[in-house]
């Protein structure tokens, strides 16, 4: 016996009530002692067309989402750093205003205002780059290790008495700039801006798969207890007081959403006494795996 069988058609059939429901209609032919026979198999995808309709929902009430989002983070830069700058200005003003009347403690309380305007600037200007993460396109350019190596030295403020150490495997392979470059700027000024000793280093190596680079950051840190590992990756977290530390709390909140976007992973490891590890897996792209390592 031989079948053969059309593809499903979609068409609209009627019940006894009147009502109309959706069905797939599939007609098959088949050939079986020498005798032509057909065969119709119906399907009712009722709940199949309500599956869909409800998954363009979903998808027009994202695309609202993300309107929303856009317009939020238009008003986080403009609107809402206007008056902050009005209060950074004004502030200004008084203390030269009231420059002979001032004592240590007014002074002391107007840098602290100051303070906290930039504060907020910072974490505006955050959130901005947050919301942006995954719906602004980056570019696809590579960058070869060595020169990777050379911006993120360019663009850290390495303190006095510590130092930013890279493999050979770092300088000879070659990888995309962005956002890798970005994660890779958080991570390692992170170790730097927490660490609580005169000195330190910060080491950066790298081993590449057919799929994936994986990059491995470590530092001699204070290091990280195990009970905040999930944590530090939540927006506005950081493991010391706002008042002894000069972030937002959302460099590692940006870093989990680069490295979720593109399917990576990254994992810390560290037993909260001295030295902390972050494992970064980065997936290759087809035309990355082409790339040689220079």
């Amino acid at each position: 016996m031989r079948m053969d069988m059309s593809p499903n058609r979609l068409v609209w059939a009627q019940r006894k009530n009147g009502t109309t429901f959706p069905i797939e209609v599939s007609i098959g032919k088949a050939v079986y002692d020498g005798k032509v026979h057909f065969v119709g198999v119906i399907y009712d995808v009722t709940q199949k067309n309500e599956m869909f309709s409800n998954q363009d929902a979903l998808i027009d009430a994202l695309k609202r989402s993300n309107d929303e989002l856009d317009q939020f983070a238009y008003v986080a830069s403009h609107d809402l750093k206007a008056p902050l700058r009005v209060i950074d200005n004004a502030s200004r003003w008084l203390e030269e205003d009231l420059e002979e009347h001032l004592n240590d403690d007014t002074r002391e309380s107007l840098g602290l205002l100051r303070n906290r305007v930039q504060r907020m600037e910072r974490l505006l200007d955050d959130l901005l780059e947050h919301s942006r993460i995954g719906r602004v396109s980056e570019s696809a350019d590579l960058i070869k290790g060595e020169d990777l190596i050379d911006e993120l030295k360019g663009l850290l403020d390495i303190p006095n008495g510590f130092e930013l150490q890279t493999t050979d495997a770092l300088a000879t392979v070659t990888v995309p700039q962005f956002p890798l470059q970005t994660v890779l700027l958080n991570l390692i000024s992170n170790a730097f801006r927490h660490h609580d000793r005169p000195s330190g280093h910060v080491r950066v190596d790298v081993n590449v798969t057919d799929d994936c680079y994986r990059f491995i950051i470590t530092d001699d840190g204070p290091g990280i207890a195990p009970e905040f590992h999930k944590k530090i990756f939540e927006l506005f977290q950081t493991l010391k007081p706002r008042d002894q530390l000069d972030g937002s709390g959302m460099g590692l909140a940006m870093v989990r959403k680069h490295v979720d976007i593109v399917g990576g992973s990254i994992e810390v490891n560290s037993d909260g006494v001295r030295g902390t590890e972050f494992r970064l897996t980065w997936p290759r792209s087809v035309d990355e795996r082409g790339v040689k390592a220079a």
